[in-house]
């Protein structure tokens, strides 16, 4: 059933629905609450800690109106007899014409130190009288969009009671997590229309669960159809490979050597390589990837590598062309900002094989971008990148290429194997002794072209 057939939604609203990812009743199951409000549990004001709380009260505008940079600020107070607290909305102009102080007012939302005062900062508030209590003491809070506020969202929800309170989730009753086979058939009912907090936190548990299963169970999908797809086989070649390392003005680390191994080991078979390398910025995980480009390249074969930035890539190539400089690889550069000549010159070469290793942003995905014999895809920064995006330069070649991502962003083992489960992971934890400190500076705008030099 289409959201625009529900009442209350007319085409306006309904596109404004489609924004956040609702088109149907059963989108709008799966938009799981971000929090409840109980309105059966409320506390005085004088007793209020701070972090994420309902209150009710009286409000009173205090000001309102633009401060410096454009911002409008719309300050009030909120009392209930036994304290007064602040509140303050932050370019929310409208609020100062819904206040009303002959009203009592239901907030929820963060209560914190702002530098200089305790205050509510941007709180969620409707009447305490009304139908705010229509369905129960527990009233959900989704996250809003403009123009579709949560009370709006949760008035469309009560409206579709019928239809959402009936639905499953898609899960069978054998594969359920522990203790919670009794909600298996009431999970959307608990999860929009809880009778109490414990029925919500239950939801929200076997929400949560099915949510990871799925999640893990897509990610054994694309590593078994991973695994049927046919990559070429690199050999090791022993001797480019010494001759690459034993130029360096450094030595490798024991990390370095471990990891570049791994990945070496894994293109020698007839599968694509699917490998997350982790390391902190200055870990040296480039070069890693340059000892498996020199094999892949020595081997007949092509290199992309996609960096997220063009600041990113243009270091990338300059590093990358003096590295490689004298051992007969050929290097280039494709960017958004890359000149028509220039590009039409860097397609041609990437389709005929005159290009070795091609380095570059989002370009490299682009339609008209195929390469003659594509070996292997290093995406540095990974999560800068969405899964379209990468399939797209994994398949811009005749065979599926070995694919290496590499990120300095530190992510513990469990999240790693959650949100990267159909891929390999290293993590290189040892630091080159040759590694350079770490400097932050601020600079201002008319110093960018000088930063880049340094």
């Amino acid at each position: 059933m289409q959201i625009s057939e529900l009442k209350g939604v007319g085409p306006q609203r309904a596109l404004l629905f489609g924004k956040i990812g609702i088109e149907t009743v059963e989108d709008l199951a799966w938009y799981a609450p971000l929090r409840y409000v109980d309105y059966a549990s409320f506390g005085l004001l004088k007793d209020l800690q701070p972090g994420n709380c309902s209150v009710s009260g009286h409000l009173n505008l205090a000001d309102a109106g633009y401060r410096r940079k454009g911002r409008h600020v719309t300050r009030a107070k909120l009392s209930d007899g036994s304290a007064e607290v602040n509140v303050v909305w932050f370019n929310q102009p409208y609020r100062k014409n819904t206040i009303s102080p002959n009203v009592e007012y239901v907030l929820s939302g963060e209560f914190k130190f702002t530098g200089r005062e305790y205050a509510f900062i941007n709180p969620d508030i409707q009447p305490l009288e009304g139908d705010a209590l229509d369905g129960g003491s527990i009233v959900p809070v989704y996250s809003a969009t403009k123009g579709l506020s949560s009370k709006v969202i949760w008035n469309t929800v009560k409206s579709a009671r019928g239809l959402i309170a009936g639905q499953t989730l898609p899960l069978p009753e054998d594969i359920i997590f522990p203790g919670l086979g009794a909600v298996h058939s009431k999970v959307f009912e608990f999860l929009h229309f809880p009778e109490d907090i414990e029925q919500a936190k239950t939801a929200q548990s076997y929400f949560g669960f099915f949510e990871l299963f799925a999640l893990m169970l897509a990610q054994e999908q694309n590593r078994s159809t991973n695994s049927a797809q046919k990559s070429p086989v690199i050999d090791f070649v022993e001797a480019a490979t010494k001759g690459f390392v034993g130029g360096l003005d450094f030595e490798l680390t024991d990390s370095q050597r471990s990891a570049a191994w791994q990945i070496l080991k894994d293109m020698a078979n007839p599968t694509p390589m699917n490998r997350l390398l982790e390391g902190d910025v200055g870990s040296g995980k480039t070069i890693v990837a340059l000892v498996a480009s020199i094999n892949v390249i020595k081997n007949q074969h092509q290199v992309a590598m996609m960096a997220p930035t063009e600041l990113l890539a243009s270091q990338h190539f300059k590093s990358i062309s003096s590295l490689l400089k004298g051992l007969g690889v050929s290097c280039d550069i494709l960017t958004s900002s890359s000149k028509a000549a220039k590009r039409r010159q860097v397609i041609e070469d990437a389709k005929s094989g005159d290009i070795d290793f091609l380095i570059g942003t989002h370009s490299l995905i682009s339609k008209d971008l195929r390469f003659k014999n594509l070996g292997l895809v290093v995406i540095d920064e990974q999560h800068r990148f969405g899964v379209d995006q990468r399939q797209t330069l994994q398949t811009q070649s005749s065979m599926m290429p070995h694919v290496l991502s590499m990120t300095a962003t530190p992510i513990p083992r469990t999240l790693a194997l959650t949100l990267y489960g159909e891929l390999d992971v290293t993590v290189m934890r040892q630091k080159p002794r040759s590694r350079k400190s770490t400097i932050t500076e601020l600079i201002s705008p008319n110093s960018t072209q000088a930063m880049y030099g340094q």
